[in-house]
């Protein structure tokens, strides 16, 4: 796990598998965006959703965090 700042609102996450996970928590959420570049910043949880659904341009989506 690595710690990381949002670039969308300068919060703080973790990126990566988290103990007892199978896999990072941005892998449930759609797959629309291409990877980030390991020397990007990955979005929070809020940032990223927000980013899928105007790239989905839905207002709502039940699958994703609000």
């Amino acid at each position: 796990m690595i710690n990381k700042v949002c670039p969308g609102c300068g919060a703080g996450l973790v990126c990566g598998l988290a103990p007892g996970k199978e896999h990072c928590w941005c892998a449930d959420l759609p797959r629309i965006m291409p990877l980030p570049d390991p020397a990007a910043g990955c979005y929070c949880p809020d940032c990223l959703a927000r980013e899928i659904r105007r790239r989905q341009g839905a207002g709502s989506n039940p699958d994703l965090p609000t």
